[in-house]
């Protein structure tokens, strides 16, 4: 290729990062930067979905910084999406939560909605539900969020059953011909 503008290279990043190649979209990145290409919001969308993919907590949060304080870009709420769920997904909530308040507008539904689906894989039913009331107040509820928190729901209820199992615990219910405890 000839030349090679932003718009080459966000195209490599982004491919990578968004399947889940997190260190070739860095090493573009790093390219990149060498041979004198300023990046754009695009270019960071890239690479923090890599981060995100790979659990690149660290540098993900490295490169969110990066934006405003090297290339004076501005994140958006995609950028603050991704930062939500790079946390979600490393099951650190609390940061979650902490990029949600600091989000200058709090009531966009994206994030909420992000959180939730990090719930899903953490299986938290408790932080679900914050991002479930969120929803619910800011008017943005959807069938898909129902979805999202049964589904947590019923994946916190199972853990118990299969500890159970595991454990040979018998899980079979009281009653007056078998009761719970055995006495030999």
């Amino acid at each position: 290729m000839r030349k090679r503008d932003v718009f080459t290279w966000n195209s490599l990043i982004v491919g990578y990062g968004v399947h889940g190649l997190g260190d070739e979209a860095i090493a573009f990145f790093r390219r990149m930067l060498i041979v004198g290409v300023q990046p754009n919001s695009i270019t960071f969308l890239g690479l923090l979905c890599g981060c995100c993919h790979l659990g690149l907590v660290q540098e993900g949060v490295e490169y969110f910084n990066m934006m405003s304080s090297k290339f004076n870009l501005k994140p958006n709420i995609k950028h603050y999406g991704c930062m939500v769920d790079l946390f979600g997904r490393a099951g650190k909530f609390e940061k979650s939560l902490e990029i949600i308040e600091n989000y200058p507008s709090q009531d966009d539904p994206v994030l909420w909605r992000t959180l939730l689906g990090s719930c899903k894989i953490h299986r938290n039913a408790q932080i679900g539900e914050t991002a479930m009331r969120n929803l619910v107040q800011l008017g943005a509820l959807n069938a898909g969020d129902c979805v999202l928190l049964a589904g947590i729901y019923a994946e916190a209820m199972q853990r118990p059953a299969r500890c159970c199992k595991d454990e040979k615990i018998d899980q079979k219910p009281r009653t007056k011909d078998h009761p719970r405890v055995e006495l030999d």
